[in-house]
């Protein structure tokens, strides 16, 4: 609640890939981290309201495959979304690695929404990031991918798009991550 690099305060939204909503009562929101293409790093948490506790980043997921990851059902690292005065959590990350992306699934790494619609509205959290690489020579994934920023009560409470990086290497080049 409140942790992580990209940490926010008073009742603004989580950071990741994306900033996070300032919420009613002002605050500070926090930083974008994490690299694009290679994220290693989960969601930051919302800022904390008098009692009310920020919302939780979303966390880390990584696959790692020489050959076929197929994705049919939900993979997620989704922030926490919130209906108090505090602000919800930032999206996490998806990174692949494979040979081959099949499958018709989702993956999401959304900002937390904050819904409420008192006065002392709670900022959205930012989205996350995603990152597939694939060696193959081709990607057969028809599914969908989504860093999207949290909902907020108006304009002003919503969190920025995170990012969704594809890397498709031509044969031949050697792809070094850091």
């Amino acid at each position: 609640w409140g942790y992580g690099p990209g940490r926010s305060f008073k009742s603004c939204g989580g950071c990741h890939g994306g900033l996070g909503g300032i919420g009613q009562q002002g605050g500070t929101v926090g930083v974008v981290y994490g690299a694009p293409e290679a994220p290693l790093e989960p969601g930051s948490g919302g800022g904390s309201y008098a009692s009310y506790v920020g919302g939780r980043g979303g966390g880390l997921v990584r696959l790692a495959a020489a050959g076929t990851v197929t994705v049919d059902g939900a993979v997620s690292a989704n922030g926490q979304s919130l209906t108090t005065h505090a602000g919800a959590g930032a999206g996490g990350a998806i990174y692949i690695t494979c040979g081959v992306l099949a499958g018709g699934g989702s993956l999401s790494a959304a900002g937390g929404g904050n819904s409420t619609s008192s006065l002392y509205a709670g900022g959205s959290g930012g989205g996350g990031r995603i990152a597939v690489a694939v060696t193959g020579s081709r990607r057969r994934y028809t599914g969908t991918a989504s860093a999207a920023g949290g909902v907020g009560y108006n304009a002003t409470r919503v969190g920025a798009e995170g990012t969704v990086v594809w890397i498709d290497p031509p044969v031949g080049t050697v792809l070094l991550l850091r």
